[in-house]
This record gives C-alpha cells, sequence and structure tokens, in this order.
C-alpha cells in the first residue's frame, strides 16, 4: 500500500516536472528564436581546451604576435617562417602539428555553429540571401582544411632548410587569407541584417563589422601587430555572436 502510494506521488511529480519544463522550454525557445545556436556553440569548447594544451608557449611567439599558431599561419615568407619554427623544441612542433590535427575538427564545430546561427537568423527576419549566405561556412571550412594541410608540410622545415618550402608558404598565404577575410566578410553580412532591428542589435551589428576593416589594414601592411589583432578580433566575434543568440529575444517580447 505504501509502495503504492509513493510510487503515485513519483508519478505525480514527474509529470508536472515535465509539463513545466516542456511548457517552459516551448516560451523561452519561441521567445529566443536564436538559442539553439547557443547550444551548438558548445561543441566548439572541448576543442578550445585541446587546442590551448597543445599550444606552445606565448612568449616563443615572434615580436608582435600573441600566440605562435597566429605567426605561424601569418607566414609569407621564409625569413618568417623560421622565426616562427626556430625557438621550438621538437617536441613543441609535435605539439603544434597535434594543435592542427585538432584544428580538423574545431572548423568544423565553428563551421557548423555559424551555418546554424545564420540559418536561424535567416528565418527570424524572414531574409532570404542570407540562407546563401551560410554556405559561405562550408567555404570556410574547406579553406581552413587546405591552410592546415600546408602548416603539416610547413612544421617538417624546422631542421632549418627552409629556402625549400616557398611554394608551400606561397599557398598558404592564398588559403589563409581568403579565409580570414572571408569570415570578416561573413560577419559584415551578419552586421547588416542586425542592423534592420533594435538599438542593442545595431551595436551588436556594428561590432561584427570590425574585423572586416582590421583585415584590410592588416593584409595591406603585413605588420605582424596588425595581424595579430585582426585574428584575435574574429575570435572575439564569435564570443559576440554567442552571447547575441543566447541573450536575443524577438522584439514584439521585448528589445532585442
Amino acid at each position: 500500500m505504501l509502495c503504492s502510494i509513493l510510487f503515485c506521488r513519483i508519478q505525480f511529480l514527474y509529470i508536472a516536472f515535465s509539463s513545466t519544463f516542456f511548457t517552459f522550454k516551448h516560451r523561452h525557445l519561441k521567445s529566443r528564436p536564436l538559442f539553439k545556436a547557443t547550444l551548438v556553440s558548445l561543441l566548439i569548447i572541448p576543442f578550445l581546451i585541446l587546442l590551448n594544451g597543445y599550444s606552445p608557449p606565448p612568449e616563443k611567439a615572434p615580436d608582435g604576435y600573441s600566440s605562435v599558431i597566429i605567426a605561424f599561419e601569418m607566414v609569407s615568407n621564409e625569413e618568417e617562417l623560421s622565426e616562427v619554427l626556430t625557438p621550438l623544441s621538437s617536441d613543441e612542433v609535435q605539439g603544434l602539428d597535434m594543435l592542427n590535427y585538432v584544428d580538423f575538427g574545431f572548423m568544423l564545430a565553428y563551421g557548423f555553429f555559424i551555418w546554424f546561427f545564420i540559418s536561424l537568423l535567416s528565418k527570424e527576419l524572414n531574409l532570404d540571401y542570407m540562407k546563401k549566405v551560410r554556405w559561405l561556412a562550408v567555404a570556410v571550412v574547406l579553406l581552413d582544411v587546405l591552410e592546415n594541410i600546408q602548416l603539416l608540410r610547413l612544421s617538417q622545415f624546422m631542421d632549418g632548410s627552409v629556402e625549400k618550402a616557398s611554394y608551400f608558404i606561397l599557398l598558404l598565404s592564398v588559403f589563409t587569407w581568403m579565409k580570414w577575410l572571408l569570415l570578416a566578410f561573413i560577419f559584415v553580412v551578419i552586421g547588416n541584417a542586425l542592423m534592420k532591428l533594435s538599438i542593442r542589435s545595431k551595436l551588436t551589428g556594428a561590432l561584427l563589422t570590425v574585423p572586416f576593416a582590421l583585415g584590410l589594414i592588416a593584409f595591406f601592411t603585413n605588420t605582424p601587430s596588425y595581424e595579430d589583432i585582426f585574428a584575435i578580433s574574429i575570435f572575439g566575434c564569435f564570443f559576440v555572436m554567442i552571447l547575441y543568440s543566447a541573450f536575443y529575444q524577438r522584439e514584439n517580447s521585448t528589445s532585442a
């Protein structure tokens, strides 16, 4: 008898909790249509942890750069390649290779996040052209794959024979800058779409347009500090997009 009563109470509590949870979930997602992108962004976290674990110490980065991997990606000649690889031990170069292998997973995670965010934004704002823009995320991932292949080739020149690496450096420069500038362009398009909404959305949109200008400055000046700032601004935009997707609400519910 006691077990029967206890079972009924547990069943009642389960039904009450489930009903409350699904009602809250429905209302929450209905008023926050971009929130699913926040959940997708969680896929990025384990890769960031691994990337940080394999990164060489930042103090070994060439002057003007905050990390070795950013300097490595921005290499444009044999001298710069030597400046990146020479300070590293063989174990650190192997770690750099592992970082690039992990990056294959990271690019899929961030690429899917961009694609999914734009898909939700397109539906929310009824912008058909955004459905085409989202496929640029696939192009970014493909360029990142090609970039990583060159990085894995170039890490083999740590023995000092960098004069033989000119062809791979040229390919690296092409794929790297196409990837970074295309990412910045995607952020500009997203930022422009947000300009149609509230003040907070307009401010977010304005922030997302900044990296493209920084990218052009970095590209034409070929200055390490500008290249570093540009790369950091790209990562900053991902953070801004994740926060925006978490807190955005439809304007008929509350100001976005």
